[in-house]
């Protein structure tokens, strides 16, 4: 993290050391989050909102969230196109 506060660093290094903290912060989110929830389900609190969801456009936004990472990992990451996912509503 050093490399961010030198004025000297590349702007394009700086965005991806930023994206890569941004992704780090998220997933410690969701594990905080999912965490709280194992308490709530272990106390009997866990209330859930269930609701209908796009799909596809979770689809979409899973291959944008972990397409960089698979890459990196030399790793391909694929969908099929869901014709045979329900339609949303």
């Amino acid at each position: 993290m050093q490399f961010l506060l030198e004025e000297d660093a590349p702007a394009e290094q700086h965005r991806q050391l930023l994206q890569i903290t941004r992704r780090a912060a998220k997933r410690m989110q969701r594990l905080i989050g999912d965490l709280l929830d194992v308490t709530q389900i272990e106390s009997g609190r866990l209330t859930l909102d269930l609701s209908d969801i796009n799909l596809h456009a979770m689809i979409r936004e899973v291959e944008e969230v972990y397409s960089h990472t698979a890459a990196e990992r030399r790793i391909d990451l694929r969908s099929e196109d869901g014709r045979r996912l329900p339609r949303p509503c």
